[in-house]
């Protein structure tokens, strides 16, 4: 239910924490796909060193902090994000960042492997491959 204006004012968009998980399922699928070709550059969302890793194990290669961050946490939040970043590597068992990219990722890749049929029925192979869906041609 939308209680006041300013609420009615923004229905039907989905900003912040809502769209987390659905920004990391973009994220995964894209990296299955493109692999380790093209960069993945995460932007919003990002509240912590926890959601940073959530965007770096589903596939991103760079994570970029949004401008309120820095308003909310200050001028440390590089240095704190870091240090927190650090500690959740070591201790999920990756001895860096680069080695964790694509951490979850890596279990669906059969789903988009190019030519199999759940790859053809996914929307993010066209829109990373190019290559249109059988039967769906214009």
């Amino acid at each position: 239910k939308i209680k006041n204006a300013k609420e009615q004012h923004m229905a039907g968009m989905l900003i912040g924490r809502p769209t987390h998980e659905y920004i990391c399922e973009l994220i995964r699928h894209f990296h299955t796909i493109l692999k380790d070709r093209i960069p993945i550059i995460a932007s919003g969302t990002v509240f912590d060193a926890e959601s940073s890793f959530a965007y770096i194990a589903a596939g991103a290669h760079f994570i970029a902090l949004d401008e309120s961050c820095f308003v909310y946490e200050g001028p440390n939040v590089l240095q704190s994000a870091q240090k927190d970043l650090a500690e959740i590597l070591k201790k999920k068992g990756f001895k860096s960042v680069t080695e964790a990219v694509g951490a979850d990722s890596k279990e669906s890749v059969d789903d988009t492997i190019p030519g199999s049929s759940a790859a053809q029925d996914n929307p993010f192979h066209q829109a990373a491959t190019g290559t249109p869906f059988p039967g769906k041609q214009p």
